[in-house]
């Protein structure tokens, strides 16, 4: 593909645009530079209609610029209905025809269908495209939500894709394993300059009542998350002081009870969720970063946390559960394997005896960045744009 051309990108993916930046956000704002990307979470469900986004949206959807893309703001007008399939095919063709028509209006080029969640593979057969890039950010037959369903999903998404990527190669094992074909790994990266830069700022005023030393983990509260071993290492030293900033989702019963009594304690302190923008900040105010996961479901071996070089970057020591992303760094990562071993490697970290050296660490995230990452991608993505396959098909259309 000649480098004045680009591609035409349709991708869906679960979470809202203007929430908390997932890769999704990130590489595909990256992509955007280049490629016209037009960015999609699907239509209105029945069940969203108490959504303060749902009543602020607009009547009949539009797309709206931002960060480099298009963004989808369906309509209220149409809501899915899953449990009365005739209504929900409609709302689903509706979505279908108004994506269609803007990639029209988005010029010429290969139209690419970037998939990154079974739950769209329904749409594969409906939806007019050159090529399928199929990209896994989790273990998802291992989460709660996986059903037969979803499984059928991913395998005809898997064969019908002509790219298929994921963040870590513990997914990129699994997916070979079901499907046969090349898999590539863009794990996650980190925005370097924002989280470099955020060393040298004014720390929120949140952190003023928060005596050192800070001991923190900056990012989703949930199952993953080990709150008994934050219970316990709290207990252990009253003398630290255990920050917590993110959202809470999809905890439960009896994880949102032990939370609420992590929280409860003198010497922990959840700031609540933060915003993209924000997140530099609250990371750099910290003196340890957590990885602190549980390590007992299937799922943690494919998780690569954003927040591991977020951590990095703002130099800061890292002491992480045993995962294979983080054993991957053993120069600026410290595994800890049980409760002793967290609260030493803590406790040689606050000392000044942390892995790696302040520079080494964000050496490391620099060399990790969205932009390096973004342009693995682009490589993958044009490889299979000029593929002799893609060229034949392309010249048919």
């Amino acid at each position: 593909m000649p480098q004045s051309t680009s591609a035409r990108i349709l991708a869906l993916a679960p979470n809202h645009w203007h929430d908390q930046w997932m890769n999704r956000q990130y590489l595909l704002s990256r992509l955007g530079r280049r490629h016209r990307v037009l960015y999609s979470r699907g239509p209105w469900k029945i069940w969203d209609r108490g959504a303060a986004e749902y009543r602020n949206s607009p009547m009949f959807g539009r797309f709206e610029p931002a960060d480099n893309v298009l963004v989808d703001r369906p309509g209220r007008a149409t809501l899915r209905l899953p449990s009365v399939p005739s209504l929900d095919r409609i709302a689903t063709m509706v979505a279908v025809r108004r994506w269609q028509q803007q990639l029209e209006r988005m010029g010429s080029g290969p139209r690419v269908l970037w998939i990154f969640h079974p739950r769209f593979g329904h749409l594969v057969d409906q939806l007019r495209f050159e090529r399928l890039v199929y990209h896994a950010y989790d273990l998802y037959s291992h989460t709660a939500e996986w059903t037969p369903r979803s499984e059928e999903a991913q395998r005809r998404l898997l064969a019908r894709a002509d790219l298929i990527v994921c963040s870590s190669d513990r997914i990129a094992l699994e997916l070979h394993d079901h499907c046969g074909k090349p898999v590539h790994v863009v794990p996650n990266g980190v925005d370097f300059e924002r989280f470099a830069a955020a060393r040298t700022a004014v720390e929120p005023v949140e952190f003023a009542a928060i005596p050192r030393p800070r001991i923190g983990y900056v990012g989703s509260l949930n199952q993953k998350v080990d709150f008994a071993l934050l219970e316990t290492l709290s207990n252990r030293r009253a003398d630290w002081h255990f920050v917590l900033a993110g959202r809470t989702i999809g905890l439960g019963n009896a994880e949102t009870a032990r939370f609420e009594r992590l929280v409860g304690r003198p010497n922990v302190h959840f700031l609540g969720q933060k915003s993209t923008a924000e997140i530099a900040g609250y990371t750099a105010a910290l003196d340890v970063g957590l990885l602190c996961y549980r390590t007992s479901g299937a799922w943690t071996e494919g998780i690569y946390p954003l927040k591991l070089h977020e951590y990095l970057a703002c130099g800061l020591p890292v002491v992480s559960s045993d995962f294979p992303a983080a054993r991957d760094f053993p120069d600026v990562v410290w595994i800890a394997r049980d409760e002793d071993d967290w609260h030493s490697r803590i406790d040689q970290a606050l000392a000044g005896n942390g892995p790696g050296t302040v520079r080494e660490r964000i050496e490391v995230a620099q060399s990790n960045s969205w932009d390096q990452r973004a342009g693995q991608l682009d490589e993958l993505l044009v490889a299979m744009l000029e593929s002799p396959a893609a060229r034949a098909q392309l010249r048919a259309s």
